[in-house]
């Protein structure tokens, strides 16, 4: 298990969804990061600032599954990524699989009366919430 304060991460190529749980125990979203350039470069360079901004003690990742529970061209891409990170750090990393967060992101943004228009702001970090959540709740049970 990683210890509080984590990072959770909702990995995409265009957006980067964040979430926290701080040190009282909360789950909240972070601004969501807008990808410019080439990924690893992006990430190589954004990694480090949220690493100082936040002080994790551990860092929590969405490993995307398709429907039937296979991985799939997007989970290769994050395990990728999660590699480059531990290059990056040398902070505890756990991963939980996730399927449909966004989809119950946009049901959440929904539920608040965000617009859908501005949906594109909000959904990844709110995904990045969900897996945070299910992180805690399997190690629960």
């Amino acid at each position: 298990m990683i210890p509080s304060p984590y990072l959770s991460f909702d990995l995409g190529k265009k957006r980067i969804g964040v979430a926290t749980k701080n040190r009282i125990g909360i789950i909240t979203p972070l601004p969501t990061l807008f990808v410019q350039g080439p990924f690893p470069l992006f990430w190589e360079k954004h990694l480090p600032m949220l690493l100082e901004k936040y002080m994790p003690k551990g860092l929590l990742f969405g490993i995307p599954l398709q429907p039937n529970g296979e991985p799939s061209e997007q989970t290769r891409w994050v395990e990728s990524i999660i590699e480059q990170t531990r290059g990056l750090t040398n902070l505890p990393i756990a991963t939980v699989g996730e399927l449909l967060t966004s989809v119950e992101a946009h049901e959440r943004l929904f539920e608040m009366g965000i617009p859908s228009k501005k949906h594109k702001e909000y959904v990844d970090s709110i995904a990045a919430q969900i897996i945070a959540e299910t992180y805690e709740n399997k190690q629960k049970s």
